[in-house]
């Protein structure tokens, strides 16, 4: 039912919450195709995928301190969707932290003007 009554209205106000405070890249809405995530088919797959992703987030995190390449973990710090604490710092004090002040969900991205969504 979901998929019949969600208003291109919605998913573009909840865009607008998750990139805030800064735009949504121009050209994403377009690209990430609404009308395909939003399929019964999709949204019963990516239900399936998150289930476990905690169980499975938990299940690696004790393994990141074996891991023996340079890392370097870049976060906004207006980001609320995926939360510093959650997932980078678990990575150990081996890692390289950059935090972008009062920066969003895209500030890494847009910040290195390697991304383009078309």
């Amino acid at each position: 039912m979901l998929t019949a009554y969600v208003p291109e209205t919605t998913i573009r106000d909840t865009l607008t919450e998750v990139f805030a405070p800064q735009p949504v890249p121009a050209g994403y809405f377009e690209h990430f195709g609404p009308g395909l995530t939003l399929r019964r088919s999709a949204l019963r797959a990516n239900a399936r995928q998150r289930a476990d992703l905690l169980a499975e987030i938990k299940m690696m995190a004790p393994r990141y301190s074996a891991l023996r390449l340079p890392i370097e973990v870049v976060h906004g710090s207006a980001d609320t969707t995926v939360g510093l604490d959650l997932h980078a710092r678990q990575a150990g004090t081996r890692c390289a932290y950059a935090q972008s002040h009062g920066a969003g969900k895209d500030r890494p991205y847009a910040a290195s003007g390697r991304h383009r969504y078309c």
